[in-house]
């Protein structure tokens, strides 16, 4: 079944408060091709108090769409549907998630977590492969034309290549049902407005001491320095 045969796709906008993780918004997530595919995605993370309406409209439009599916379907057992988990859910800092620890890095106790995803590339009925159009960003920089935002330019957009822990975005997204081997509802990318941006940084701490001594050897580098 095709998804627009179920219902039309709708826009769900979060608040300006979304925390946003493994944020892959300029370039795609291409670690895995060609057994995963390669997308834009991000985790986002909505604080309690900011959740409620993004929660409403989610929940609402599943609840939707699985009516509309028995409408259709008036004669298919609901058990004989395949549902993939929904890519909304809340997260407890407890609950021992993978979600779990990143809300705790982030200093939440509880949050409404999305999984959002838009493909790298679009295939034609005919198998050829061609590049999707990136999700379109917007930051504070970002001036007005008739009172609509112009996006960042492709130059602009490279700053936000890493995005670190605790950025804050408010995030556009198409929610769609589907229902063909399975059922479910995608969470796909499609604007991100920057709000508060922190430069990603490895965090990675190697240990590394002071030699208060005077090193040895040439001030430069080179190969003979090191005992390979």
């Amino acid at each position: 079944m095709k998804r627009d045969e179920i219902l039309p796709a709708i826009q769900v906008m979060t608040p300006e408060q979304t925390l946003v993780s493994f944020a892959y918004f300029v370039e795609p997530d291409d670690k895995f091709e060609p057994e995963t595919p390669a997308q834009y995605k991000a985790n986002l993370y909505i604080p309690a108090e900011n959740a409620e309406k993004t929660e409403t409209v989610l929940d609402a439009y599943w609840q939707e769409t699985k009516a509309k599916l028995k409408e259709l379907n008036p004669k298919k057992d609901p058990k004989d549907y395949k549902l993939n988990p929904l890519p909304w859910r809340w997260v407890d800092v407890d609950d021992g998630s993978k979600q779990a620890d990143d809300i705790k890095s982030l200093g939440l106790d509880k949050a409404f977590f999305l999984k959002v995803k838009r493909p790298a590339y679009k295939v034609d009925k005919q198998g050829n492969k061609r590049p999707n159009t990136p999700p379109i960003l917007f930051d504070s920089s970002c001036k007005k034309n008739n009172g609509k935002l112009i996006p960042l330019s492709d130059e602009d957009k490279q700053q936000y290549i890493k995005i670190g822990a605790g950025s804050t975005a408010q995030v556009g997204i198409w929610a769609r049902p589907y229902s063909n081997v399975s059922t479910g509802v995608s969470l796909t990318i499609a604007a991100v407005n920057i709000k508060n941006f922190i430069p990603y940084q490895n965090g990675v701490d190697w240990g590394f001491t002071v030699d208060e001594a005077q090193q040895a050897g040439s001030g430069t580098p080179s190969t003979n320095d090191f005992d390979f």
